[in-house]
């Protein structure tokens, strides 16, 4: 099969499984949108010389989160593509505690190939937690993410150099994320002054009259040096 059309299809498949979901974030973006990222930072990663590949990271959720099995994806694409997929999907039958525990244990033993998928799947969910993450996880429940995502990451280390220096900065841009949660851009409204400051101070500056106008959100386009410096600014560093 022609490889444009073997994306185009997989795009296709995907949207149509994947139609009712949206992801866990404040932003409630449809589902495929997470999953046409991780084919992005597949292909990048790859040179755009592996197109299963870059097909499986589109399909990559569709046993786990579907009503799909991999005798579909087998007479849809091929057999290569529904093992990648397959090596990448999380026994349901199990817990959620233990289907974390295996990812853990059984990252370094993965392919080459599927490494590089689950390494992009792990960067994607890592920015999402930066820029907009579910809205009913509390910091202490984000952290626990960012760490069990490092954990499994870490059995993926040697794979693939690009993509690991994506994680990193994904990873450090959601650690940045989480310690700058309780910072607010404060006004005040007859000099129209504005800082940024943080919780402990705020009620000290609405006593004298500031205003709250908003808390501080890290992006996708936010540098993690930017987000240093910001603490910097925020810790008197």
């Amino acid at each position: 099969m022609n490889e444009i059309v073997l994306i185009t299809r997989a795009l296709r498949f995907a949207a149509e499984r994947h139609s009712t979901q949206r992801r866990k974030g404040q932003a409630k973006e449809p589902y495929i949108n997470h999953l046409a990222e991780v084919a992005e930072l597949v292909a990048k990663a790859t040179d755009g010389k592996d197109t299963n590949l870059v097909v499986a990271a589109l399909l990559h959720d569709t046993i786990e989160d579907t009503k799909t099995v991999p005798e579909e994806l087998v007479a849809e694409f091929n057999s290569d593509i529904a093992q990648l997929v397959r090596e990448v999907t999380d026994d349901k039958s199990l817990s959620k505690q233990d289907r974390k525990n295996l990812q853990i244990a059984n990252a370094s033993q993965k392919s080459p190939r599927a490494k590089l998928l689950k390494l992009a799947d792990k960067t994607s969910n890592l920015r999402s937690i930066a820029h907009s993450p579910p809205e009913n996880w509390d910091t202490a429940r984000k952290q626990e993410y960012i760490n069990w995502a490092t954990q499994v990451v870490a059995g993926l280390k040697g794979v693939n150099t690009w993509l690991e220096a994506r994680f990193d900065k994904a990873l450090k841009l959601a650690q940045h994320a989480l310690e700058m949660e309780n910072i607010f851009v404060i006004k005040n409204p007859e000099t129209d002054e504005v800082m940024w400051i943080g919780e402990e101070a705020l009620k000290e500056k609405e006593k004298e009259g500031w205003v709250k106008e908003e808390s501080f959100q890290i992006t996708e386009s936010s540098s993690p040096e930017f987000a240093e410096e910001l603490l910097g600014i925020m810790k008197g560093d």
